[in-house]
C-alpha cells in the first residue's frame, strides 16, 4: 500500500493529466527483465498510467534510446544492469534537459544523477533485521525515510 507522500504524488499527477513512464529495459531476451516489465506494466495499468519501454543492450543504445525515451515520457525508470549503470549520467542529460526525474533501483544510480532509488534487497534486508530487533539506521546508514 503507497504511503500518504506517495498517495499525494499520485492524485496530483493523475489531476494534471495522462502519466506515462518511460522505461529502460537491459535485456529482453532475459527471462527475469521480461518478468519486472510485467510486473510494471500491471502496476502502471493499475493506476491508470501508460508505461513505454526501450531496451538498451550496449553502450551504442544508449543515446537513441535516451533522447527517444524522454520525449514520450512524464518521467525515466531503470532497471538494475552493468550497461545502464555505466550510460546513467548520460540518462540522466537527456531527462534534464526535458525537466524530467529518473529513477533507479541502486544508491548508486542515485549518486550518477537519478532522482531516487528504490532498493528491494535493502528494504527487505532493513526489514529482516527489524525482526531481529536491530534498527535499520544501524546498517552502514543506507535506509532514509522521506517524509
Amino acid at each position: 500500500m503507497a504511503s500518504t507522500a506517495n498517495d499525494a504524488l499520485i492524485k496530483a499527477a493523475k489531476e494534471s493529466g495522462n502519466v506515462t513512464i518511460g522505461m529502460s529495459i537491459p535485456q529482453l531476451a532475459n527471462p527475469y527483465f521480461v518478468s519486472v516489465k510485467n510486473g510494471v506494466e500491471a502496476m502502471c495499468k493499475e493506476y491508470g498510467y501508460e508505461l513505454v519501454t526501450t531496451e538498451v543492450t550496449t553502450a551504442e543504445d544508449i543515446d537513441f534510446a535516451a533522447s527517444e525515451l524522454v520525449g514520450e515520457v512524464d518521467c525515466v525508470f531503470c532497471m538494475d544492469d552493468a550497461t545502464l549503470n555505466d550510460l546513467m549520467q548520460t540518462i540522466c542529460a537527456y531527462a534534464d534537459e526535458v525537466e524530467i526525474p529518473v529513477f533507479g533501483v541502486k544508491k548508486e544510480q542515485v549518486e550518477s544523477g537519478c532522482l531516487a532509488a528504490y532498493d528491494g534487497a535493502l528494504y527487505w534486508n532493513a526489514t529482516e533485521a527489524g525482526k531481529l530487533g536491530k534498527s535499520a539506521d544501524t546498517l552502514s546508514g543506507n535506509v532514509m525515510t522521506v517524509d
